[in-house]
């Protein structure tokens, strides 16, 4: 008898325990899940591939680390990086390594390695960003983009399509040895450790240097008073 009740009891032990631990259960609320990969934080890499794409939104910062080459920056309507090459021989890209992280509007992209000459590289980005920019040399242009700009080439030519000069607060441009021709402010100067420098009324700050070459600023002509 005593031998029936023990069982009796473990048994309805059990049952109990199990049943409280289903309650709990359904009334804990359940830990947010991060999505590997998702716009709000994500790293994206690609080794021996010149092709990457990856969500990112609008009125975002952009930091951008590129080798030397032939480098376009294109600003389009979507909201997400893209980026693709060309190189003579495709055999040449194996070991081009392309990084992209992200964290909420930040993100920052990296490409190293590939052929010395002939190669092209085209990024598309969101066209309102803010962008900061370094690359050792080579060739640079920049179009469609809206916002803050921070471009540094060390050698080289460099043309940014500024849009409307009336948008920006704050210019200034220089390079250590070459021409500054900065149509969109009508400035032209040419020689050793030359700048000039801009005030304005709108939203935008541009920065741009190169040690040495040429550095070319075009968009839509309009007068902006001298700082």
């Amino acid at each position: 008898m005593h031998s029936k009740q023990s069982v009796s009891i473990i048994t309805f032990a059990f049952c109990f325990v199990a049943v409280t631990f289903a309650a709990i259960a359904q009334t804990t609320p359940a830990k947010p899940q991060t999505k590997s990969g998702s716009q709000a934080n994500q790293t994206v890499s690609r080794t021996g591939t010149c092709d990457l794409a990856a969500n990112f939104p609008s009125h975002g910062s952009l930091r951008l680390h590129i080798r030397s080459g032939e480098v376009h920056v294109e600003g389009t309507s979507d909201e997400k990086i893209t980026v693709t090459c060309e190189s003579k021989q495709s055999e040449d890209i194996s070991d081009v390594r392309i990084n992209f992280k992200s964290n909420d509007r930040n993100g920052d992209l990296s490409i190293n390695g590939g052929p010395h000459n002939d190669f092209r590289i085209m990024i598309k980005i969101p066209k309102r960003s803010d962008l900061w920019m370094r690359m050792p040399a080579g060739e640079l242009h920049v179009m469609g983009v809206q916002g803050d700009k921070d471009v540094e080439v060390h050698a080289g030519e460099v043309t940014l399509d500024i849009g409307d000069p009336g948008d920006y607060r704050h210019v200034d441009a220089s390079v250590n040895a070459g021409e500054i021709d900065a149509v969109a402010f009508h400035v032209n100067k040419g020689g050793l450790f030359r700048s000039f420098s801009k005030s304005g009324n709108g939203d935008f700050r541009l920065h741009a240097h190169v040690g040495a070459g040429q550095l070319t600023l075009t968009g839509q002509h309009e007068s902006v008073s001298s700082m």
